[in-house]
């Protein structure tokens, strides 16, 4: 279906980006798109968290993820459970070395956000640039997630910047 521009929140220097109150019974999936997304140190991970009205889920979180780095033959399977936390990006673009042109960009997919009876999936893929392209790809959920989710909470362990667009997906 087409996409609806929800709204857009711009992280500058800051270690968490959240989005809230734009979940409604109008949409059963969403997209978010992170563009122009630079760590403040290298190799610093993007992390997902979400969680209703007041709070952020902070643990039992499964997700599973693949890691391709351009300049090595290495692939790497990433599957977690019980984690604080979902890795959207393993290392986001840097600003302080030497390739300060460097970033990521993401799509972050979520399905039914709002439903209570356990069907809240997220997936996602990604890409950084940092002196070789790095691509990250997964898909992730929360166990016994029993409450609709209305907020997510982009964080990492630094300070970041970048913009993040979050879309309503036409029925």
């Amino acid at each position: 279906g087409n996409l609806v521009l929800l709204g857009t929140v711009t992280a500058d220097e800051g270690s968490n980006v959240i989005i809230s109150g734009l979940f409604s019974s109008t949409y059963d999936v969403y997209k978010v798109f992170a563009s122009d997304v630079q760590g403040k140190g290298s190799n610093q991970p993007l992390q997902l968290q979400y969680g209703p009205n007041d709070y952020f889920f902070d643990s039992s979180y499964e997700f599973t993820s693949t890691f391709i780095a351009s300049n090595s033959a290495a692939y790497a399977g990433i599957s977690h459970n019980g984690t604080t936390h979902m890795q959207i990006l393993q290392a986001m673009g840097d600003r302080v070395s030497t390739y300060l042109t460097d970033k990521s960009y993401s799509e972050i997919t979520i399905f039914k956000p709002l439903s209570t009876d356990h069907e809240t999936v997220v997936m996602w893929n990604g890409v950084s640039k940092m002196s070789t392209v790095k691509y990250m790809a997964g898909a992730g959920c929360r166990e016994n997630t029993t409450v609709a989710i209305t907020r997510l909470r982009f964080k990492s362990t630094d300070d970041f910047h970048g913009v993040f667009k979050i879309y309503g997906v036409v029925k």
